[in-house]
């Protein structure tokens, strides 16, 4: 067993426990090529720049996006709704989490920092957070099953800005004491919504960029972190982890340097856990990403700037599909179905024949 391992020997005792001593199936390589096609599902706005995007079903997608708007459809695209936020149209919604067809919360970064949430599928949204220190910029947030969840923000004063929440967002409170420490230059990615993530009962992982790269993970909802360097490429404002995607014992971080899209310099990284051991590895042929979903059969599909790509085990080689620029990309919670979404208000359903 490697140092690092070793150095996680009773680290991962803790992790196995919290899920239930489970075996968790391996992911090994897919049968041959599939063909994936992209379908356009909307008319192209060049107002709208979308960074979130949320599937409940293959039929119920919602997206969120600057200018305080949200789209949404429950026919798999065929019809959208846009939503507009009041009084919101300086913000950039840049995560958004769906609990059903009619509940919702999306986060704004910037100033000033909001949190709205509808019980009514959008007809309505109450501001259930703000934050009007210009030093606060929140990144993403997710959720576990019982309504609790977890958003994080860049840096103040040396610790992470941490938000927890026990019901169903609709109150959250500053984590003054327990939040993990950061360097100087060190800081969160707003690009996908996925830089953190909620998993298990009550684990949560995030990631970092800029002066430095790393991963941040709690077992315990927060209470206590631990952290490792990310293997991502870093140094400068621009680089790091930007979105975080997980199947079962596998993670995968992808990110880079938004500047310089095309360079594949460290642009990826997978970790494996297993009940005695954690190992990992860097992706290759990767260029920018900010955003993965990890499917089965170890198949794995990214999204960013300069094109799509798809990965046949498990996020460690990678392959072109498409040159189009998509932001963010996500898989239909009760659904097969896969979507993605970016800039000129653009939202399409990837078409995967295997």
């Amino acid at each position: 067993m490697s140092t690092f391992c070793q150095r996680f020997e009773s680290y991962l005792k803790v992790f196995a426990i919290l899920f239930l001593g489970a075996l968790w199936p391996q992911i090994t390589s897919a049968q041959g090529v599939v063909a994936i096609e992209v379908e356009l599902l909307t008319a192209p706005n060049k107002a709208l720049s979308i960074r979130a995007i949320a599937a409940l079903s293959d039929d119920v997608i919602w997206a969120s996006s600057n200018l305080g708007t949200v789209l949404k459809t429950g026919d798999s695209g065929k019809t959208w709704q846009t939503l507009k936020v009041p009084d919101a149209d300086s913000l950039q919604f840049r995560d958004i989490h769906l609990f059903n067809e009619k509940t919702a919360l999306i986060m704004g970064s910037g100033w000033p920092t909001r949190i709205y949430k509808t019980d009514n599928g959008g007809l309505e949204w109450r501001m259930v957070y703000q934050n009007n220190d210009s030093a606060v910029f929140l990144d993403a947030f997710d959720f576990w099953s019982d309504g609790a969840g977890i958003c994080f923000g860049d840096p103040i004063n040396g610790k992470f800005f941490i938000l927890h929440t026990q019901d169903f967002g609709e109150h959250w409170t500053v984590d003054s004491t327990e939040a993990p420490d950061a360097v100087l230059g060190e800081a969160g990615f707003a690009a996908s919504g996925t830089s953190l993530i909620c998993f298990a009962d009550s684990a949560v992982l995030f990631a970092s960029g800029g002066s430095i790269s790393g991963w941040f993970m709690s077992l315990n909802r927060g209470k206590t972190w631990h952290s490792e360097p990310s293997g991502l490429i870093y140094g400068k404002a621009t680089q790091g982890v930007f979105g975080i995607a997980q199947y079962n014992d596998r993670f995968l971080f992808v990110g880079g340097d938004y500047q310089n899209d095309t360079s594949k310099i460290k642009t990826a990284s997978v970790l494996y856990f297993r009940e005695d051991e954690i190992t990992g590895g860097y992706s290759a042929g990767l260029p920018y990403q900010s955003r993965a979903v990890l499917l089965d059969n170890g198949l794995a599909i990214s999204v960013g700037t300069p094109g799509c790509h798809v990965s046949y085990d498990g996020g460690l080689t990678w392959a072109l599909f498409t040159k189009e620029s998509f932001h963010t990309i996500t898989k239909a919670k009760n659904g097969s179905a896969v979507f993605v979404a970016g800039a000129d208000g653009r939202i399409a359903k990837l078409i995967i024949n295997r």
